[in-house]
């Protein structure tokens, strides 16, 4: 078989995608555009709030216990 009239699609080159290093988009957009970075922005917020919640609570417990155990001491003086 002659596959020298055959062009393979792998012999046009390789494909571009010129935003892909950039970072964020921070191109103007519409109102939707701008929705949509609210949107993510306060998402990306309420994760990082919650991943650090469950040490925050137990923060807060050890120190509610400490408490408790410090006022159980003055009633027993």
């Amino acid at each position: 078989m002659d596959t020298h009239g055959i062009k393979d699609s792998s012999q046009d080159g390789t494909i571009v995608n010129p935003g892909r290093d950039e970072g964020r988009d921070t191109s103007v957009g519409d109102e939707g555009d701008n929705a949509n970075e609210l949107r993510f922005d306060e998402e990306q917020r309420l994760i990082m709030e919650q991943s650090h919640r469950p040490e925050e609570e137990a923060r807060l417990v050890r120190e509610q216990s400490l408490r408790q155990e410090e006022a159980d001491r003055l009633i027993e003086d």
